[in-house]
């Protein structure tokens, strides 16, 4: 039999029931994972200098089949020829936009660093650079074939963005 009240508790728990389905349905959309450095395929793209300072600039290119974000900075270490470390990172700016990385598609990174000798240091080929994924504790050496010297600190690394034209904003 119906009356007024079971309508009105029938009412409330199928708007109780919808909404946890939407607030799960939020928590899946909000809860994607992040891109790990094993997610990402980083590579040297075509990089500049001028000024005695050199820009290296690296892709990183999401090879899984799902959706994955990004924020911040990556953790970036020189290496030279037998792979010691030259220089360790240091972050530099503000902007951190949450970047989703679609598959197969890409996000962008600089690192900046002298390369003009300031004595008694003495310059040193880099080879290849060790890569930290924002948010992840595995680290990827990524070969440097085009190289470039690197001559004293700091090695300065700027937020990922979507695009290599607004990474240095």
């Amino acid at each position: 039999m119906y009356s007024f009240r079971s309508g009105c508790a029938v009412a409330l728990a199928a708007t109780a029931f919808g909404g946890a389905v939407g607030l799960a349905g939020q928590a899946a959309g909000s809860s994607m994972g992040r891109c790990a450095t094993h997610d990402l395929k980083i590579t040297e793209s075509p990089s500049q200098g001028a000024g005695g300072s050199f820009l290296l600039e690296l892709s990183y290119r999401n090879v899984t089949r799902v959706s994955c974000q990004n924020r911040g900075f990556p953790g970036v270490t020189l290496l030279g020829a037998r792979h010691q470390r030259l220089g360790v990172g240091r972050r530099v700016g503000t902007k951190l936009p949450r970047l989703v990385v679609k598959p197969n598609a890409r996000v962008y990174g600089f690192i900046q660093y002298s390369e003009t000798p300031h004595p008694p240091r003495r310059c040193r080929a880099v080879k290849a650079a060790r890569i930290v994924a924002p948010n992840s504790t595995e680290s990827s050496t990524v070969p440097l074939p085009n190289g470039s010297r690197y001559c004293s600190t700091p090695v300065l690394v700027y937020p990922l963005a979507r695009s290599a034209r607004v990474a240095l904003r």
